[in-house]
């Protein structure tokens, strides 16, 4: 050691912060409204060639079926603490709501080879609809009652059309077709995903935010949605023929059954953005003089040393926390060195020295 001095300093601290322990244990809730338009079904076509086989007259249906759907339902999104910052959402009981609309497009040929005439024809053209719709409550989570929703549209029975097609002089063609339709939609609930990268999978799962530094919390979250459809139909073709010279009789009568369906797959709803006031408050000025303190010139090749506590004491306190420290330089005509002095407000009277080349 080539030289020493005394110095006087002080310091001092005001802070602003987040502080749970001394207030409400709650932000205000925040209601949530999320929706969406889903398009299912999209591009199911199937073709039946022509049936019976071997007959002298068959009939062929070319079919594309779609399926439009639209979801909404309410929530609310609670945040807690003190533990940590803790977002939970809580569905709306019966605030969920399904409406389906499938519409199959149906084209219809027939084929004849009668009597050394063969001929092919479209006969009929038509769009046929079916629509539902239900209510339930959300949020269809794992683990939540109900944790999936079905919702089913029939028409049953329906006379798709009758037609009498006449393909030459004294040969009539009476064709009657029924058709059945059943269209099932699921919709289940697949996560909720946060902008701080965070999942709610499972009922009343709730998951944990980063402390924001302006006490506001601003959330971003999206709901995620399983989807599955299928759309089941049975068509029933009754052919007849007249023949002027014969009379008439029936070719045949049978079932087509037929199933369109789409993938499960998962889609996002629209975002929804909201956010919690979290209760901030202003920290005292702290302020302490720590007087004339000693500090040291280090010669070169010394290692970093320190001195805590009163003087007399050499151990390393654990309760400076969190402290304040200043750093001040120095310098001697050999060389630089640097001293910090620390304070913590906990503890006013216990300080500590640092000093190092």
């Amino acid at each position: 050691m080539i030289g020493k001095a005394m110095f006087a300093m002080s310091a001092c601290l005001a802070s602003f912060f987040f502080s749970p322990a001394s207030m409400a244990s709650s932000a205000e809730p925040v209601d949530l409204s999320l929706y969406d338009e889903v398009p299912l079904l999209q591009g199911a076509i199937y073709e039946t060639g022509y049936l019976p086989e071997g007959t002298f007259v068959s009939v062929n249906f070319a079919l594309e079926a779609s399926q439009d759907v639209q979801v909404g339902m309410d929530a609310t999104a609670d945040l807690t603490w003190p533990q940590a910052l803790t977002l939970a959402w809580q569905g709306v009981p019966g605030s969920g709501w399904l409406v389906s609309r499938g519409e199959l497009a149906a084209v219809t040929y027939l084929k004849l080879d009668l009597l050394g005439y063969e001929g092919e024809w479209q006969v009929d053209s038509r769009q046929l609809e079916v629509t539902s719709e239900l209510g339930f409550d959300p949020l269809l989570l794992d683990g939540a009652d109900p944790d999936a929703v079905y919702l089913d549209s029939y028409g049953e029975g329906t006379q798709m059309f009758q037609v009498q097609y006449v393909p030459f002089s004294g040969v009539t063609i009476a064709l009657n077709v029924d058709l059945s339709i059943f269209l099932e939609t699921t919709l289940a609930g697949a996560y909720v995903e946060h902008d701080n990268g965070t999942f709610m999978e499972s009922e009343g799962q709730t998951v944990l935010m980063d402390v924001p530094g302006d006490g506001l919390l601003q959330v971003q979250s999206e709901y995620v949605a399983d989807w599955d459809s299928r759309m089941d139909l049975l068509i029933t073709p009754t052919i007849q023929v007249c023949i002027d010279i014969i009379g008439c009789y029936d070719v045949a009568s049978f079932d087509i059954p037929i199933e369109m369906d789409s993938a499960a797959f998962l889609d996002p709803f629209e975002p929804v953005e909201y956010s919690f006031s979290l209760p901030v408050i202003e920290t005292p000025e702290l302020s302490h003089d720590f007087g004339a303190l000693e500090w040291a010139w280090l010669k070169p090749g010394m290692s970093l040393s320190q001195t805590w506590g009163p003087p007399s004491s050499r151990a390393l306190p654990e309760y400076l926390d969190p402290p304040i420290s200043m750093s001040i330089p120095t310098r001697s005509w050999r060389i630089r060195t640097a001293m910090m002095a620390s304070w913590s407000p906990l503890h006013p009277r216990r300080w500590g020295v640092l000093w190092a080349r």
